[in-house]
């Protein structure tokens, strides 16, 4: 049986939702979001371990369903020092009645924790494929600064 074309404005898969969070998680296909587009961490003292999760959506079209897609994530300083990472990989199948149909992929990565030694301002950067999909730019400052 051939598979039917890929619909208009395929393309690579794609980023569409990338947020920093007191917490995520994914129950019955929907994404709960606590304390979302986290910008300022407050930290007690330093070197600090940070801690928070991850919510991402990724749009797959229908031709790049089905296949292995890796989806990582790098966290670095103001002047590009690398400080940690994280990545999973993702296959978003078909669903049987949706023909040529783009598919909508959420994720929460939930407790990830990031050392920072002192007051800095970091980046959060997603990619899909190594390609960089988006920037976040955040702080980690003295709890009361």
């Amino acid at each position: 049986m051939q598979e039917p074309e890929a619909v208009p404005g395929g393309g690579p898969a794609r980023l569409t939702l990338f947020l920093l969070c007191d917490r995520a998680e994914i129950l019955k296909d929907k994404l709960y979001i606590m304390g979302g587009g986290m910008r300022t961490f407050n930290a007690r003292s330093f070197p600090a371990q940070i801690r928070f999760s991850i919510a991402i959506e990724v749009l797959v079209p229908w031709a790049e369903t089905n296949r292995e897609i890796p989806l990582e994530f790098r966290f670095e300083t103001a002047d590009g020092q690398h400080i940690g990472s994280a990545g999973i990989q993702f296959a978003h199948g078909r669903p049987p009645l949706l023909r040529g149909e783009d598919q909508h992929a959420m994720f929460a990565i939930s407790d990830l924790a990031l050392g920072v030694p002192e007051t800095s301002q970091l980046v959060a950067i997603a990619s899909i494929d190594g390609k960089e999909q988006r920037r976040i730019t955040f702080q980690v400052q003295a709890a009361g600064g």
